[in-house]
């Protein structure tokens, strides 16, 4: 499967807070993963919001996701927002500037 993606700052940012992963090529007998995370706007360090979260989704999902029932699957993502929500949360704390960055 081929994939493309395009994203825009639109009319009132002065950077753009959008990110995007494809897991274009299969893995094994891994599905395709496709995901969108948009930095929220009007926010401090929304892109670094974003980019944690797919990073962490991204790498996650090559190093996990090999066996999975639908079930397991639902938990994984649940289990994988709440550490990547963790991960935002470290960040603020850690990077002041950072606080009520958001995706």
């Amino acid at each position: 499967m081929k994939t493309f993606s395009i994203t825009d700052i639109g009319q009132k940012r002065s950077s753009n807070q959008d990110y995007v992963f494809s897991s274009e090529q299969p893995i094994g007998n891994l599905p395709n993963l496709f995901i969108v995370a948009d930095g929220m706007g009007g926010h401090s360090a929304g892109e670094v919001a974003s980019s944690i979260a797919i990073s962490y989704l991204g790498k996650h999902f090559k190093e996990t996701f090999f066996t999975m029932t639908k079930e397991d699957a639902i938990t994984w993502l649940r289990d994988s927002v709440t550490e990547i929500n963790s991960l935002i949360f470290r960040h603020a704390k850690e990077h002041p500037e950072s606080k009520g960055m958001g995706t």
